[in-house]
């Protein structure tokens, strides 16, 4: 085997590795990263970022003539095509 081959076996399983990771489970991902000895950071908001982002925003007030946690769903109707 030369050493362009092995290269690109190399790269293969790596980028295979990466993207079984990224789509695996956390719960998965979780336990192997314990397993190794790595745990794996607290999970974030939503988004996967760190910045707090969400919590800062203030909850927008009730439109009138509704109680509060009560919102407005409008339907709009589209002419088929």
């Amino acid at each position: 085997m030369d050493w362009q081959t092995a290269l690109s076996a190399l790269l293969v399983a790596g980028c295979s590795a990466f993207a079984a990771w990224r789509v695996m489970p956390a719960g998965l991902q979780r336990r192997l990263a314990a397993w190794v000895g790595q745990p794996l950071p607290a999970a974030s908001g939503g988004c996967g970022g760190g910045c707090d982002g969400c919590a800062a925003t203030p909850a927008a007030a009730p439109a009138p003539g509704l109680a509060a946690g009560e919102s407005v769903i409008r339907i709009v109707r589209q002419t088929p095509r």
